[in-house]
């Protein structure tokens, strides 16, 4: 088991960098979550805001206020827009800390296998090895008792 014994400590180190990128993940994947909510409050709160103008310019608004408003609508929108550009960044970067997961749990996986194989061959020749000490233990008894 010599060779698998060594290949313990390097799926331990391998096993704890997952669990580092694993919560780099999360904290990707709850940070997006958070920027898309916002621009849902967002949009909810631009289609309030509309609707509220629309109500006012029915019941009487000058000139001066529609046009104050609807200046405040357009910068509602470029925030729309940027906060768009934000959730996309926050994409890219869950993207590449699933892609790091991804490979050091591939890593795990495969030194686990690794080491199952391993395990398996030390196992085969421990058994070879004692299969042919019984097998020289028998002869000698037999040998021992023909003489």
């Amino acid at each position: 088991m010599a060779r698998a014994k060594r290949l313990a400590p390097i799926i331990q180190l391998a096993k704890q960098k997952e669990q580092a990128k694993a919560k780099n993940l999360a904290a990707a994947l709850a940070h997006e979550r958070g920027e898309v909510e916002r621009l849902e409050e967002m949009r909810a709160y631009h289609h309030e805001y509309r609707e509220s103008i629309t109500l006012q310019g029915q019941s009487g608004m000058t000139s001066a206020q529609m046009q104050h408003r609807l200046a405040f609508v357009g910068n509602l929108e470029l925030m729309l827009i940027e906060q768009a550009k934000i959730i996309q960044q926050s994409e890219a970067v869950v993207n590449y800390h699933r892609n790091e997961w991804s490979q050091a749990h591939f890593r795990v996986k495969a030194l686990e296998k690794m080491e199952a194989k391993y395990m398996a061959q030390e196992e085969k020749a421990a058994d070879k090895k004692l299969d042919a000490q019984i097998d020289e233990l028998v002869l000698r008894r037999y040998r021992n008792n023909n003489d």
